[in-house]
């Protein structure tokens, strides 16, 4: 779904799914960073 299209669906703004996007990428980036450090011997 494009980000119009996601937002029409949840009625938002297309501005709050770019940002609850951003946020929901960075988590996962965090995470996955920390998961790996902890894998690391």
């Amino acid at each position: 779904m494009t980000v119009d299209e996601t937002a029409l669906a949840l009625g938002v703004s297309p501005r709050t799914v770019e940002l609850d996007w951003r946020m929901a990428r960075a988590w996962l980036a965090r995470t996955l960073s920390d998961a790996a450090s902890d894998a690391t011997p």
